[in-house]
């Protein structure tokens, strides 16, 4: 599969919802920030993996109901494809910083271009077993040109041993509140920096045993 955007996949009141749970876990310090990627440039975010489960438990019930809706799309898949996807067990809550916040050693506030899964050039073996990512956002009236981080998907590039380069056909998507982004986990993509304010988005990864089977230990 290439890649699908749905629209209103949750309504307003639960994209609010979502995001004073996601505001919870930042206030309550669960967010971390990869240290090697941030001193090397990779990427600006924080984030954090968190089970369905864990978060009812703490009286987070919107997030905890987004995450067993996300792992409700492997099964429609299952269903449309004839394959046997299955699910991580944790799901990742990431924050990518506003243009006003001062952050220690964060020389790209975005995430450059990347693959959440790709193939060994001389082997062919995978990396992981990721098959499909699965993107839900929970930025309220989010508006692209004003407020930038943009997903930027390279459409044709699961095939390239080296990320596209500027000339490449582009996607670009904005994360707007209740937008549902599902695209081919080996497609090349980046995460542009946001201009206005925070950027939240709950992630599932949607995976295949065979993948991992061949995976590269």
């Amino acid at each position: 599969m290439g890649y699908v955007v749905v629209d209103g996949a949750v309504d307003g009141a639960a994209v609010n919802a979502i995001k004073r749970d996601l505001e919870a876990q930042v206030a309550a310090r669960e967010f971390r920030r990869p240290a090697q990627q941030r001193v090397t440039g990779t990427r600006g975010d924080s984030f954090c993996w968190v089970h369905d489960a864990d978060a009812a438990a703490h009286g987070r019930a919107a997030l905890a109901r987004a995450i067993r809706n996300l792992k409700g799309v492997a099964a429609a898949l299952n269903a449309a494809a004839a394959r046997d996807y299955r699910v991580d067990e944790t799901a990742m809550t990431s924050r990518y910083p506003g243009p006003g916040e001062r952050l220690e050693a964060t020389p790209y506030r975005g995430y450059r271009r990347h693959q959440d899964n790709h193939r060994d050039r001389s082997s062919g073996a995978c990396c992981n077993a990721r098959a499909v990512t699965a993107i839900l956002y929970a930025n309220p009236d989010w508006d692209g040109d004003r407020d930038g981080g943009l997903l930027r998907i390279f459409p044709r590039s699961t095939a390239l041993n080296e990320a596209p380069d500027d000339n490449a056909r582009v996607v670009e998507l904005a994360p707007a509140g209740g937008r549902l982004v599902i695209f081919d986990s080996f497609l090349w993509h980046e995460v542009l920096p946001a201009k206005g304010r925070a950027r939240f988005a709950v992630t599932l990864w949607i995976t295949r045993p065979e993948l991992q089977d061949a995976a590269v230990t």
